[in-house]
């Protein structure tokens, strides 16, 4: 199915972060966040579901990029867990969280979650 915009209003966040190496100086690398597991939103279109990966380079040590809040009402089955990759200075680290709005969110201070002990972790999708 062609990617189709949303029709209902969603929350966007705005997802800081910064990194720097040992010496203090700006690393480089990327980071990737996407849904722990594709979810449906509430929308004009009962078929939308969300499955993007957004993935951004390190400039100066920094990214910024925009995701629908975790805690957003329109999600079909409560607040949503994101993965978070991290390729920093050639370590890779994968954990989870919430990013919830409003935001900015600086993802360096968010704490991470266990998806095992998550309470919206597994819902089914709404149909």
């Amino acid at each position: 199915m062609p990617d189709q915009p949303m029709t209902a209003a969603v929350t966007l966040v705005t997802v800081d972060g910064h990194w720097q190496d040992a010496a203090g100086q700006p690393s480089t690398g990327w980071v990737a966040l996407s849904l722990l597991e594709p979810r449906q939103v509430h929308a004009d279109d009962p078929s939308f579901v969300t499955s993007h990966r957004y993935t951004a380079d390190l400039v100066n040590g920094q990214v910024q990029m925009q995701v629908i809040a975790s805690d957003d009402p329109q999600w079909a089955d409560g607040p949503r867990l994101y993965r978070v990759e991290e390729h920093i200075d050639r370590t890779d680290l994968t954990w989870h969280c919430y990013i919830d709005g409003p935001g900015p969110v600086e993802l360096t201070a968010v704490a991470p979650v266990d998806p095992a002990t998550s309470p919206h972790f597994g819902l089914a999708v709404s149909t």
